[in-house]
């Protein structure tokens, strides 16, 4: 073969393959999983018709086309979108990792915008006062050293001790669900980047986090159409140190009474989960 048709089959054999990096249509009737905020919008709305709004997200909130959930509930004419709350890096993501996030007002729709990224982390009781429904939308990784995370467990303390209806519109772990590793986090190492007595990697969705961190706290502002309860009931755990540097730790819990619907929405049975985690400490 001569090197203009070999560049040819190439080039042909480059055009038939699909590409890697655009989104992938799912198999005719095969599973798919729908967000939060297209399960609200299409089948909950009475969950928020005719209520005022306030909406944490960021540029990872949108819906199944991939319009920005800011922008959908802006123009929905149902509710009343009043409150935007920025994250880390802003609502539409234009801030540096780690730079505080200014109040302002956001281009796109014209709305006030409150920061929970800066000298305060919680929405103010101010903005609350201001809507009847605080709704969550914002993409997770499974790692409790998102600040996301973070966000929405101050936001539940908030609107619970506001008396406001707080709703997390769901989004799939990315890791799956089904790996937990790490150790639990200590209260002594409580931080922003560490923020619930989880693993590391804790195996929830956004949705099943918030309901996990509304039982531990006892709070009652979680919205949410089925009672969960999930008790860490014991653990044991041991650390040897090999000199004053370096140490091996072991621990083991376990959480029973968890329950979690699927992304069908239908109920789990009560289940218990084992974590084990083996880590080594070094000491500067």
């Amino acid at each position: 073969m001569n090197a203009l048709p070999a560049a040819l089959a190439a080039s042909a054999a480059l055009a038939l393959a699909p590409r890697l990096d655009a989104p992938q249509a799912p198999p005719a009737g095969g599973p798919r999983v729908r967000l939060g905020i297209d399960v609200l919008l299409a089948s909950r709305a009475e969950l928020v018709a005719g209520k005022r709004l306030g909406l944490i997200t960021n540029p990872s909130g949108v819906d199944a086309s991939l319009v920005p959930t800011a922008d959908r509930l802006a123009r929905d004419p149902r509710v009343k979108l009043v409150q935007l709350f920025a994250p880390e890096h802003g609502i539409r993501g234009a801030v540096k990792a780690g730079d505080d996030v200014a109040d302002g007002v956001d281009p796109v729709t014209g709305l006030p915008v409150e920061s929970l990224y800066g000298s305060t982390k919680r929405p103010s009781p101010a903005a609350l006062k201001k809507i009847d429904v605080l709704l969550f939308d914002i993409q997770d990784i499974g790692s409790r050293t998102y600040t996301y995370a973070s966000t929405m467990a101050e936001a539940l303390i908030a609107a619970a001790e506001a008396k406001k209806p707080m709703i997390v519109l769901d989004r799939p772990n990315p890791l799956g669900g089904e790996l937990v590793e790490g150790p639990i986090r200590e209260e002594q190492w409580k931080s922003f980047i560490s923020w619930g007595p989880i693993p590391i990697v804790h195996g929830m969705t956004v949705g099943e986090l918030a309901r996990f961190y509304n039982a531990e706290l006892k709070l009652s502002g979680l919205a949410s159409g089925k009672k969960t309860t999930t008790d860490l009931t014991y653990g044991i755990g041991g650390q040897y140190d090999f000199n004053r540097n370096l140490g091996l730790r072991l621990e083991w819990n376990r959480y029973s009474g968890v329950k979690a619907p699927d992304v069908a929405g239908r109920s789990s049975s009560d289940t218990d989960i084992d974590v084990l985690s083996v880590g080594a400490l070094w000491r500067f």
